[in-house]
């Protein structure tokens, strides 16, 4: 859905829609950093909100927009790692049952749920879970402009609403209606600037003959540009032009697709 957005010349912006506490770690730090390669790619804003949960691995994959909106009682972080090991060997003893695995490779079980963990075996088990943990303070820091020390003094707590700004882990508070208008918004505003840019360039063009020029000039002359969407300046107002470089191709009236995700693929919480 995210790859046929992207790609569709109507659709000007992507919205995702999230509400989940989390889910397994296989795939997501792709699936983040794939999501924000096609938006960076396109020149398309890809923006993100939190109704009402982006938790753990689904907080990942949010962390991907420009911008992370949440409603007031949404939920986002637990940017952590948990594995679970079930010593079920009681109830075996229990139930009349042994187990005897046969198997080559001395770490070939480990982790059965059979017999009570071995110390080495927790401690392989930890290491896995601290390497994922140190990849997932990355990509949120990368992604969030937040150093990694920031990230991890979180400790995996769960930030609600105000205080998950106040953090660094969202943008802006408003529901999905609230954050589809400022989208929209930011949209109008650039399409404004940018016909403001094209008119004045070609004004400029049509008054300076074209013998002086320079070859540059001329090259911005006669083709257009296109200049990503600045976010940062949603509510200020268009700035006028400044020269015959800045001038930028027109932009159509948006229309937006909206992402619905479960998010199924996360880090539990």
């Amino acid at each position: 859905m995210a790859e046929a957005a992207f790609t569709d010349p109507q659709v000007r912006a992507v919205l995702l829609e999230i509400d989940s506490s989390g889910g397994e770690a296989g795939g997501v730090f792709d699936l983040a950093q794939r999501l924000r390669t096609l938006a960076q790619t396109s020149g398309k804003p890809l923006w993100a909100i939190a109704d009402e949960a982006a938790l753990s691995a689904a907080y990942a994959i949010a962390c991907a927009a420009d911008r992370l909106w949440l409603t007031r009682t949404a939920e986002v972080g637990s940017i952590g790692v948990v594995a679970v090991h079930v010593d079920e060997s009681v109830a075996d003893a229990k139930a009349g049952m042994t187990y005897t695995f046969l198997h080559a490779g001395a770490h070939k079980v480990d982790g059965h749920p059979h017999a009570p963990l071995p110390a080495p075996v927790a401690a392989d088990i930890q290491t896995d879970i601290d390497q994922l943990h140190d990849q997932f303070i990355a990509l949120v820091a990368g992604f969030r402009r937040l150093t990694p020390e920031v990230v991890r003094a979180t400790e995996a707590r769960v930030y609600r609403g105000e205080a998950a700004i106040q953090a660094g882990l969202a943008d802006q508070l408003g529901t999905t209606r609230e954050a589809l208008t400022a989208l929209q918004r930011q949209l109008a505003l650039s399409a404004g600037r940018s016909l403001r840019n094209k008119a004045a360039a070609l004004s400029a063009a049509r008054t300076t003959p074209r013998s002086q020029l320079s070859q540059q000039e001329i090259s911005m002359n006669d083709h257009n540009l296109v200049t990503p969407v600045d976010d940062a300046q949603e509510n200020t107002a268009p700035t006028p032009a400044q020269s015959p470089q800045t001038r930028r191709r027109s932009m159509k009236r948006p229309s937006l697709l909206k992402l619905s995700s479960d998010c199924a693929a996360n880090l539990p919480s």
